[in-house]
């Protein structure tokens, strides 16, 4: 038995069989007298040593045997120190001569301590057993009735999960109510294994459940339950072939990234034996990755799109999606399968529920203030909190928009502190309660400051190095980690740093160091202390890699997630290790690193890891092949190449990787990256599919719909769907959803449409959350609740889709479901446009000459501007201007700013090369009183190949500027953020503004102050008018509404010139901006004017009417 498997199989023996079995032995291997001294003098005292000083005996393997040595000495003396030593022909002598007391000792220690001297072991089993003892007697020496697998309960982590109080005084867990209902229903039911996936972002406290769950179970429910680390899992794989629990047992799983085999193969081997048990065995997975939801992968659009009360089909175009499943989950059923080929991880009763996922989502605003006025409260001086919740929810929602119970936690430290800064970014939240808590734990223990990050202190480094690790044993740090002059003292000190136990008596100062939790913190903390101390960076790392390669690979992905592009974080990734154990994991990971972060958009990740990319894909891992071809295809990190980017995906598929047989079946019906082929596209589909591959299912359904490389079947098409919603798909059940709701292939039923997107919805797919907020907007197959409709599409939003915010937006701009809020809506806007999709960018381009952030900032400086030089300070202007009021030209110095923000606008309503070809030959501005805060601009440009003159009309404010067109929209988005009209003056200079900006397709529809206005064609014309005795007058207020707040507040008489009519007309003004005619006649027509030729934005020169 070896040192490991000590630890974990208590050997439980009665001195009567063992003495029995002894004698078996002694009388076929040696004479009586190793009998009479082996059971005499040793047999009792040896058992009673084992049992106190070993088996007895709290502390790791390592700790144990040291201790059981230490007595074991005392007693036998010198006999002890010279067992290694023996050779075989001594041991040989056993068998012929008697026995010493010491060979009596030797046979002890073998039967009962394989440990640290296996080849002296197996000597003993060749000369005098002639076989592994194990062989040949097939009735074990021991009785293994305490044969389980050691787990931790996770004491060493309540510091975290208690927020540092005692576990009777703890912060409540909040707003999660039917998740723990869920998990307590989880832990009955019948004997047998079941298994759960708990999953949700960084933050959302799937540790901190799974810990309050372990000691329910454990204190309430008799199981055996707790957390199992890497080495124990690794430590007891040879036992689960054969291990039947002897009470109920409850095993969590803290990340499986990098831990997929032992776990893999330890669950075929539950669900094989699940039959035989006669308690309950259940396993939770903790991941943040919902194990139905994957990565970047190459697939099709949705076939079909949800577009007002109507569906309609679209022709096929393909884009990066996710993939089906995770790819962690991916490889736990390939290790599973390692195991048992048959074995399927996710039917039923093995999975718990409808599919085995409990997800935690966002707490409520409530819960979240709730959890900070909680820690407020309990750190503040006197016990109170003097922060409103409207000020403590800002101040969350500044750090995290995800809801996280994390987040309030530290905010409440930082607000408990009265040290919150407004100004901080997450970093700085951090830094302060990384700092905060380090100091508190400290102080409690010295009474003085902790050590700074940047001390060169054993603590600091082992701690940084157990946080990466998750854990690591003072043995291992001695022997293996290179610190063999750790003293007490650094120990207890790194005990204290973290927020671990601090033992006393005979383990005294502990043995297992645990990582600073919960991840988050804990990532910064090591980040923190390699920034500090670069120079650490190489040795640490290496050293992480040689104790633990896989808890080093999962530290670095989950660095990836939370921190890709912080400079350290890079560096950290960008560490290639030199140990051969270390290098598969490492190439593992770097496939899974650059997919998190690609998805980050990190333009330029460490050149390591690509290098191994690379390496690994000529080395023929599929999974790095099958990367290298998406990269090549999209051009990330390599010139674009759809060859390479083909021939790569195509090796994988080669592989038989399924992600890239289907990647390349899309490429080969696409016909970009090679021969357009239908035929294969679809026989690659179906590789993908006879190896039962997620993803397969919604494109054989699309195929299958739109007869590619088959027969169009569409019955057939929806039988797809549905073997994929049997397994859990969560794209087949919101594609089933679709065909429900249009009728495709199934009869058309929209109430079975909306249970599918609410399921699909429940299980995170944010595409099922829009349409189920599409359906409750509409009121398709529900009741119309623009409210409810809301809160999918801000669940939606929240995920990144952006569908999702163009609609959220949309309701926030109109007020539907919810209060009317530009600001959100222009913030929803900007979030599309910084994906780099072109929606709604009329409103964005309006409202962001009213608000204005970050990316509007970096917005301005990747545009050209058109060229201003050479530009007279006073310029001539050949007409008048269009608007009657006082203009001056712009300073050449203020033209450059005046048309980068237009440039800004033309960009964001998707005309970013508006300009080109033009250049600036006059500018001028004139003041609007109706819209405080703008300048009416005024640009001549000239074409620069053929010399033609045109206009541009522009309001421009400090942030931003609106392109003036006869967009009636654009006025309506411009006068809910920007319109000041309080009195006469400011109503008719409104009037005046609004008719000629919406001008006929035959010139201006323009209000007249006097005849003056009017473009003749010549002095005639102009003479001719004068002599038909047509008096033309100013604007005048024909009445005003009693109610100052009545929607329309000014009648308005005014002359207006449209085309070549002129008109007498009334108009209605609203304070809003809307703008009615009441009453209107013709006065004359067939009128010699010249007018404008507008094209979109531009107007050209005045000109008679029958020359445009």
């Amino acid at each position: 038995m070896s040192a490991d498997e000590a630890d974990h199989v208590k050997i439980i023996v009665t001195f009567e069989k063992f003495r029995n079995k002894i004698n078996e032995i002694i009388d076929e291997s040696v004479n009586a007298k190793l009998r009479s001294l082996y059971v005499e003098t040793i047999g009792v005292q040896a058992k009673a040593y084992r049992d106190n000083h070993f088996a007895k005996y709290v502390g790791t393997i390592d700790e144990k045997w040291e201790n059981f040595v230490t007595k074991t000495k005392s007693i036998y003396g010198d006999y002890f120190n010279s067992l290694g030593q023996y050779d075989a022909e001594k041991i040989n002598g056993m068998a012929t001569k008697g026995a010493s007391f010491k060979d009596a000792l030797g046979i002890h220690y073998r039967l009962h301590y394989d440990l640290d001297h296996p080849d002296y072991a197996k000597k003993i089993d060749d000369v005098i057993f002639g076989e592994s003892y194990l062989d040949r007697f097939k009735t074990p020496i021991f009785e293994r009735v305490d044969l389980e697998p050691k787990l931790s309960d996770a004491e060493y982590r309540s510091e975290f999960y208690n927020y540092g109080y005692d576990r009777d005084d703890k912060i409540a867990f909040r707003g999660r109510s039917d998740q723990v209902a869920q998990l307590r229903a989880f832990l009955g039911g019948e004997a047998g294994f079941q298994w759960l996936q708990l999953a949700g972002a960084a933050g959302q406290g799937k540790s901190r459940m799974a810990w309050d769950l372990i000691l329910e179970a454990r204190d309430e429910l008799g199981y055996k339950a707790g957390f199992i680390d890497a080495e124990d899992l690794l430590a007891f794989k040879k036992h689960w072939a054969d291990w039947t629990p002897v009470r109920p047992i409850l095993i969590v799983i803290d990340y499986v990234i990098e831990r997929d085999k032992p776990v893999g193969q330890m669950m075929a081997h539950l669900i094989a034996r699940s039959e035989k048990f006669r308690h309950k065995v259940r396993l939770i997975i903790l991941e943040r990755q919902r194990r139905d939801r994957g990565g970047i992968r190459k697939v099709s659009k949705q076939s079909v799109s949800i577009s007002g009360d109507k569906r309609i089909a679209v022709e096929p175009v393909f884009q990066l999606s996710e993939h089906e499943t995770a790819a962690w989950f991916d490889e736990l059923v390939t290790d599973a399968k390692s195991v048992d080929k048959s074995v399927a991880l996710t039917k039923k009763p093995i999975i718990f529920g409808d599919d085995g996922i409990i997800e935690l989502n966002s707490l409520d605003d409530t819960d979240l203030v709730a959890i900070a006025e909680d820690v407020v409260r309990r750190r503040s001086r006197d016990g109170e909190t003097y922060y409103s919740s409207d000020f403590i929810l800002s101040a969350i929602k500044r750090f995290d928009g995800a809801g996280r119970p994390l987040y309030a936690y530290f905010v409440g430290i930082a607000l408990a502190g009265d040290n919150y800064n407004a100004a901080w970014e997450r970093e700085d939240l951090l830094n302060y309660v990384l700092t905060a808590e380090r100091e508190r734990r400290w102080k409690r223990k010295f009474g003085e400051s902790a050590p700074r990050l940047s001390a060169n202190k054993p603590s600091i480094h082992i701690t940084a190095l157990a946080t990466i690790l998750r854990s690591v044993s003072r043995f291992k740090l001695q022997t293996l980690g290179g610190w063999t002059e750790l003293s007490d003292e650094d120990f207890e000190a790194a005990l204290i740093l973290v927020g671990g136990p601090v033992a006393t008596g005979t383990q005294w100062p502990g043995s297992i160091l645990p990582g600073l939790f919960p991840d988050l913190l804990g990532e910064w903390y090591v980040l923190s202390v390699l920034e500090k101390q670069a120079h650490l960076l190489p040795a640490l790392m290496e050293k992480a890699w040689a104790l633990d390669p896989s808890a080093t690979a999962g530290f670095l992905q989950r660095v990836a997630q939370d921190f890709p592009s912080y400079e350290v974080a890079l560096a950290v990734l960008d560490f290639v290790p030199s140990h051969e154990s270390a290098h598969l994991e490492y190439r593992a990971s770097a496939v899974r690193i650059l997919d998190d972060l690609y998805s980050a958009k990190i333009g330029r990740p460490p050149q390591n890891l690509f290098e191994t990319l690379k390496s690994a894909a000529s080395a023929e891992f599929p999974p790095a092949m099958h990367l290298l071809g998406f990269f090549y295809s999209a051009g990330y990190l390599v010139e674009k190449s759809d060859r390479l980017g083909f021939h790569w995906k195509n090796r994988a598929a080669e592989a038989g990787e399924p992600a890239a047989l289907c990647s390349a079946a899309l490429d080969y019906l696409e016909g970009e990256r090679t021969e357009k082929n239908d035929n294969k596209a679809f026989a690659l589909l179906e590789k993908a599919y006879r190896s039962n591959y997620h993803r397969s299912y919604t494109l054989m359904h699309y195929f299958y719909k739109y007869g590619i490389g088959t027969k169009s079947d569409s019955k057939r098409a929806v039988e797809f769907l549905i073997e994929g919603l049997n397994l859990g798909s969560t794209a087949c059940i919101l594609e089933l959803g679709y065909c429900y709701e249009s009728g495709e292939g199934i009869e058309q039923n929209t109430t079975q449409a909306i249970d599918l997107y609410r399921l699909a919805a429940e299980k995170g797919n944010e595409h099922a959350m829009t349409a189920l907020g599409n359906c409750y907007i509409h009121g398709t197959g529900v009741k119309k609740n623009p409210a409810e409709a809301v809160k999918w599409y801000q669940k939606a939003a929240d995920k990144n889709s952006v569908d999702a915010m163009e609609r959220l937006g949309a309701c926030y701009e109109q007020g539907n479901g919810v209060n009317k809020d530009l600001t959100q809506a222009f913030k929803w806007y900007c979030k599309i446009r910084e994906s780099g999709i072109y929606r709604r960018g009329l409103c964005l381009a309006v409202l962001s000459s009213v608000f204005h952030n970050d990316f509007m900032e970096t917005l301005y400086s990747d545009i050209g501007v058109t060229s201003v030089a050479n530009i007279p300070s006073e310029p001539s202007w050949n007409e008048r201007p269009w608007l009657a009021n006082d203009w001056s030209n712009v300073p050449i110095i203020e033209m450059n700013d005046i048309m980068r923000k237009i440039s800004r606008a033309a960009t964001l309503e998707g005309y970013a090369h508006l300009f080109s070809g033009l250049r600036i030959t006059a500018m001028r501005q004139s003041k609007l009183s109706c819209y405080s805060g703008f300048d009416l601009i005024d640009v001549r440009f000239i074409r620069v190949f053929s010399s033609e003159e045109l206009f541009l009309s522009a309001l421009v404010s400090k942030k931003g500027a609106v392109l003036m067109d006869r967009s009636r929209e654009r006025f309506d988005i411009l006068n809910n953020v920007a319109l000041t009209l309080y009195d006469y003056h400011h109503y008719v200079q409104y009037l005046h503004f609004f008719c000629q900006m919406f001008y006929v397709d035959d010139g201006p529809f323009a209000i007249l102050s006097s005849v003056d206005d009017i473009h003749f064609a010549n002095d005639t014309a102009l003479g001719k008018f004068l002599d038909s005795k047509i008096s033309i007058s100013a604007p005048s207020m024909v009445r005003r509404s009693d109610d100052c707040w009545s929607t329309k507040n000014f009648c308005i008489s005014a002359f207006v010139i449209a085309g070549d009519k002129l008109f007498e007309a009334e108009f209605h003004v609203a304070r809003d901006g809307a703008i009615e005619i009441n009453r209107s006649s013709l006065v004359a027509e067939n009128l010699p004017v010249k007018v404008h030729k507008y094209e979109r934005y531009f107007r050209k020169g005045l000109r008679l009417k029958d020359k445009i």
